[in-house]
């Protein structure tokens, strides 16, 4: 009578798992997803590389070798006192400085949107380069219509024009 309701309180071992094991096909399936991802991150961006190790690295030739040489380093000796381009310059990215030459160019004070086309540079490149300018005391920047009116700071324009 009591077959199929279950009453007998008989339970096959083949038929119920213990829950401890049930965690295992789902943590499989956790690695694989991890695994998956992964791989698609490494194919997607593939300048994230995994660091090298000290060896590796000692194996390689000197940054000193690689990067081009600056000219206004070599024309300035070392006892001699840096003017402010100078010292800022050294600081500044590629594109920083190209920033910074065409602000030098127009006798520093320009309008963003022309020094976006004059270095070549996109609009929010442009942007965020002069805000970090502004945010460093290089340049202010003056609302001017659409665009924003770049001026070079006093400090870096004397010494910028009685050195050009």
């Amino acid at each position: 009578m009591n077959g199929m309701t279950g009453g007998t309180g008989y339970s096959s071992p083949l038929t119920t798992t213990p829950s401890y094991l049930r965690l295992i096909p789902a943590g499989l399936i956790g690695f694989v997803a991890i695994g998956i991802i992964g791989l698609v991150f490494y194919i997607a961006f593939p300048e994230i590389k995994p660091t090298t190790t000290l060896q590796e690295a000692e194996k390689r030739e000197p940054v000193s070798n690689i990067l081009p040489k600056d000219p206004v380093a070599e024309t300035i000796s070392p006892s001699a006192p840096l003017k402010p381009y100078e010292s800022v310059s050294k600081t500044l990215t590629p594109e920083e400085r190209q920033v910074l030459d065409v602000l030098v160019a127009h006798k520093g004070m320009y309008l963003q949107k022309y020094i976006r086309k004059d270095a070549g540079l996109s609009r929010l490149k442009t942007h965020r380069i002069i805000a970090r300018f502004a945010e460093r005391g290089i340049v202010t920047v003056k609302q001017s219509g659409n665009t924003n009116e770049v001026i070079l700071s006093d400090w870096l324009k004397d010494s910028t024009l009685n050195s050009r």
